[in-house]
């Protein structure tokens, strides 16, 4: 008898001076466990306790066909229960049962696992991860269905998830409604607000029913750290996604883009040049004063704020977040292509943001 294992749902009360409706009782092997933090009573604990006395002798398999569905009585006090037998939460009243039933489970999770794992491959973004490292992926998401009309993402709220659209099209819209581009299976948004802490900067709305992988914003950082080649996948979305977005320089004005940091912040725009290879410079009007960013062939070959030059100065432009800038792509230099790189555009990206970070962080306890 020791492999019992029932829930009696309380479904029904009348003047009970003890239970509630929605307190359950466990019988575990032969030990029967009242609610949590209620006292017990005698009477339904008997009830139980007859009800395992009738199953003796008879096959675990006829368990369940005994007492699962039925309801009983107890009015031995002042008051009145009903409570109805019910299979355990996991579905099962027999362990050997059980352990069939988890068999199973694990059967079919490790089948949609292989299923999940063959269209995370098709993501540029993970295209590069090993099977043991896309099972980590996914196990870390979840996955969610949007319908038609429905917002996902808006426009100047906080950014929370991470988005791998596994079916559906979502359109991108703009500050005042204008349609921007569109995403469809195999592609990624929300990416941009997650790796800059920044609002969202465009709206998501599903114009074709869609199913989506969905990663928190603290799993999203703990997968970067855990695979630091995802950034350079996620430098190379981001480009994409700003070389369609970013605003051009009405005619008449110098050829380029133009804009301000807190529409597109500085890291982002010097990705996006970057990504895309373009040579030009960078000029901006900062709270501290002017500042320029040479590049050639998307290599910084250049860079000053005030007094300062090179590295330093090219960390405290990354620091800012408000003001405006101009690219132009032409150079002031005679003879552009003799210049060196001041360094490694990435790693000194990076050093950038993780000195906003602590900006921010100082800021925050201020």
């Amino acid at each position: 008898m020791s492999l019992l294992e029932f829930k009696f749902d309380i479904t029904e009360t009348l003047k009970c001076p003890i239970y509630k409706k929605g307190d359950y009782f466990e019988l575990t092997g032969v030990a029967v466990k009242p609610p949590v933090k209620r006292e017990i009573c005698v009477f339904p604990i008997k009830i139980v306790a007859d009800i395992l006395n009738s199953l003796e002798g008879k096959a675990a398999e006829s368990y369940g066909e005994e007492v699962i569905g039925k309801e009983f009585n107890c009015g031995g006090c002042t008051g009145i229960i009903k409570f109805v037998c019910s299979k355990k939460d996991d579905g099962w009243v027999v362990p050997q049962l059980r352990m069939m039933k988890e068999l199973d489970a694990k059967r079919a999770m490790a089948e949609n696992m292989t299923t999940l794992e063959g269209q995370l491959k098709d993501f540029a973004l993970l295209s590069w991860l090993d099977e043991s490292s896309l099972k980590d992926f996914a196990t870390c998401a979840t996955t969610e269905t949007f319908e038609v009309g429905r917002t996902i993402l808006k426009i100047d709220t906080p950014g929370r998830n991470l988005y791998l659209l596994l079916s559906g099209k979502v359109v991108l819209l703009g500050r005042h409604g204008e349609t921007i581009g569109h995403l469809g299976k195999g592609e990624v948004f929300g990416e941009m607000s997650l790796m800059f802490d920044q609002p969202v900067n465009v709206t998501v709305k599903v114009v074709e029913a869609a199913n989506a992988l969905v990663l928190s914003a603290t799993d999203f950082k703990h997968l970067l750290v855990k695979f630091p080649f995802m950034k350079m996948a996620l430098a190379r979305l981001m480009a994409k996604r700003l070389s369609q977005s970013i605003r051009p320089v009405p005619t008449g004005q110098v050829t380029g883009v133009h804009g301000r940091l807190a529409e597109l912040s500085a890291s982002e725009l010097f990705q996006m040049i970057h990504e895309n290879m373009k040579s030009g410079a960078v000029e901006l009007a900062l709270p501290g004063g002017t500042a320029s960013v040479d590049f050639i062939d998307g290599e910084i070959v250049d860079s000053s704020y005030n007094v300062m030059k090179g590295k330093d100065a090219f960390y405290n432009i990354v620091m800012e977040q408000e003001g405006s800038f101009v690219f132009t792509t032409s150079l002031p230099a005679a003879e552009p292509a003799k210049r060196a790189p001041v360094g490694g555009f990435m790693s000194m990206l990076m050093e950038g943001l993780r000195l906003l970070d602590e900006k921010k962080s100082i800021a925050s306890q201020e």
